[in-house]
């Protein structure tokens, strides 16, 4: 294997489902592994950045933040999911972990008139509801109902940008890197991801078939 290249294990699953199986692959196709990518949201962004996304998204953001720390509550109490495989491959492999797709502002950025009109004009027709009717359960109702409406259109519509960007990640860390490596990401995104490796001269996927 040349310097700069990796061989990548694509292990796409749920986020907080049993990995087992995921960390049984790995060891069937690797007697070491160098680097472990996990997708994770890390708020590492600037406070400047965080009050902008807020401002441009006030629904998208908070909705988002609050799944992930969910999440992150529910892999603690089963001691599964992407955290758990993490684990078991670093302990196993002693691998490096590099966090890839670690922001929401590039898929919030992207879209600059989008996520602005759809989630103020949500709030504005939420306020009239109530305004309107006087029904504050009735306006709660519908603004949680939208919400999570928008949250999945929200997932929908950043997943391509988001399979682009994990790509780029990997890549850019390949350019001086090399090795073996697996990528735990959601199920959503492994094909996105394969799809933009595919052709790469330094990343190579691992069929898991092999």
């Amino acid at each position: 294997m040349s310097d700069g290249e990796i061989d990548l294990l694509p292990l796409g699953g749920s986020h907080v489902g049993d990995s087992s199986d995921r960390f049984e692959l790995t060891k069937q196709h690797f007697d070491t592994v160098n680097t472990v990518f996990i997708e994770s949201v890390t708020g590492e962004e600037s406070l400047r950045t965080k009050l902008v996304n807020v401002l441009k998204a006030p629904l998208i953001v908070p909705i988002v933040l609050l799944v992930l720390r969910l999440m992150r509550h529910l892999t603690n109490l089963t001691g599964e999911g992407d955290g758990k495989l993490k684990q078991r491959i670093v302990s196993e492999y002693d691998a490096e972990v590099v966090v890839i797709d670690k922001s929401l502002h590039p898929s919030i950025s992207a879209s600059p008139y989008l996520w602005p009109i759809s989630n103020y004009a949500i709030i504005f027709g939420s306020y009239v509801l109530y305004a309107e009717f006087l029904i504050l359960n009735f306006a709660i109702l519908t603004l949680v109902y939208v919400v999570l409406t928008i949250f999945i259109f929200y997932l929908a519509a950043t997943l391509h940008g988001r399979d682009s960007k994990i790509a780029l990640d990997i890549e850019q860390y390949a350019q001086t890197h090399s090795g073996n490596a697996c990528a735990i990401v959601g199920g959503y995104h492994e094909k996105g991801m394969i799809d933009k490796l595919k052709n790469s001269s330094i990343v190579q996927i691992v069929s898991q078939d092999n």
